[in-house]
């Protein structure tokens, strides 16, 4: 069905990364099939991977280790690009070049990462 699947890749990467072989998944953790999935979506040698909030539900160890991956993967392979969606902010900040703020499915906001980080600022109150 997927015809640029490398399943050397996906072996290699599940290796590296400690995902279990002879595990079912059905006896995964959220953040083991949240892994699995994201190293499944690498090893297609895509130019482009969709991601709809591959870290949601999950704590901030597991999110980091996900979004560790990606930016490897995105090291390793310049000519290729990752469109995320994410409600984390944090998770998008060292991972992303452009960050684009959607409500009610209209743009409000596109800025480089970097102008987001040194221009504007997050006020929390109670």
């Amino acid at each position: 069905m997927y015809d640029d699947f490398n399943r050397q890749d996906f072996s290699k990467l599940c290796s590296k990364y400690g995902l279990p072989e002879n595990k079912p998944i059905r006896n995964f953790s959220t953040g083991m099939k949240a892994k699995m999935r994201v190293l499944t979506a690498l090893s297609h040698n895509a130019k482009l991977i969709i991601m709809d909030e591959p870290t949601a539900g999950m704590d901030v160890e597991a999110r980091n280790e996900i979004l560790d991956i990606l930016r490897s993967y995105l090291e390793e392979r310049e000519d290729s690009s990752v469109l995320i969606t994410s409600h984390i902010a944090s998770d998008l900040e060292g991972l992303c070049d452009d960050i684009y703020l959607i409500h009610q499915g209209k743009i409000i906001l596109h800025e480089d990462a970097d102008v987001i980080l040194s221009d504007y600022g997050v006020l929390k109150v109670d």
